[in-house]
């Protein structure tokens, strides 16, 4: 698996933009959520602050597989805003709500 830290700024930005992409798409039917105002840059920084690694779990993000990156809520009720995103792997507690892992981490 590829580490995001050691790809190169195209490929990250790429992967930002997928993710974003996909926070739109989740969002699109479901007008009661606050609009997304997320943006590639503040991603990156948020990506930055956490170091490449998994809000969640500590474990280093990837480009594919379990460990993929993707941009997690905080509170889902709240939708895709700042201040209320984390970037999550993907195969985080599988089976767990994402609340109940982060009150465990946190």
């Amino acid at each position: 698996m590829i580490n995001l830290e050691t790809l190169s700024d195209v490929d990250v930005a790429r992967k930002i933009a997928d993710c974003l992409y996909f926070a739109n798409w989740r969002s699109r039917n479901r007008p009661h959520l606050p609009k997304i105002d997320l943006t590639p840059a503040y991603l990156l920084k948020l990506l930055r602050q956490q170091e490449f690694c998994c809000a969640l779990t500590g474990v280093p993000l990837t480009k594919s597989g379990p460990q993929s990156a993707t941009i997690d809520r905080i509170v889902g009720a709240r939708g895709y805003c700042k201040r209320n995103v984390r970037w999550a792997a993907i195969g985080t507690a599988p089976g767990i709500s994402r609340q109940a892992v982060w009150e465990r981490f946190s």
